[in-house]
Formats: C-alpha cells, structure tokens, sequence
C-alpha cells in the first residue's frame, strides 16, 4: 500500500500513536459488536475483540509505521506479534475481568 504523502512525512512516533488509536477503535467497536450484536458473553466477546485489535495494529504498523521492514512470510509475521502481545494481552484481559 502506497501511504498518502501527508501521512508519510509524518514522524513514525506518531504514526505509531495514530495506529494505537485505531488498535483502540477496532477493540471497542469489536466488543461492543459481540455483545450487542452477535450476544456473546463479556469474557468470549473480550477475547475476540483483543485478537482483532492485535492483529489490526499489526497490519496498520506493518503498512503505516514500518512498510519498510515488513517480513516476506506475514503470515509468521503476524503469529510473532500476536503470540508476544499475548503477554500484555494476559494482562489487560485480568484487568477487564476484574
């Protein structure tokens, strides 16, 4: 993907910040879709939508962030960043659950 110029002058600290809040977004709305929406149960519902905020931070860093590091294999890519966000994710979920 080919980053508008506006954005791509922008220093990567915020276009780091700019892909937390959209990482925030999707968590939010993603929640609020599984509990309202499809009627998923608090904790269930809280799983998929920190899976989906992980893996879009994923994408939005790898194409807005850093394009020029991103891996040949996205798909193990994306199982690293996953899998080690897990610890934080461990985390904020015993957060939400309390």
């Amino acid at each position: 993907m080919k980053l508008p110029a506006r954005i791509a002058s922008l220093p990567k600290f915020i276009r780091f910040g700019i892909v937390g809040c959209l990482g925030f977004c999707v968590d939010v709305g993603v929640l609020y879709l599984m509990l309202y929406g499809v009627g998923l149960g608090r904790y269930l519902g809280r799983l998929i939508s920190y899976i989906a905020a992980a893996s879009s931070t994923w994408y939005f860093n790898a194409e807005i962030t850093f394009p020029e590091s991103r891996a040949r294999n996205r798909t193990w890519e994306w199982a690293r960043f996953v899998a080690l966000n897990s610890l934080g994710g461990v985390v904020n979920y015993a957060v939400y659950a309390t």
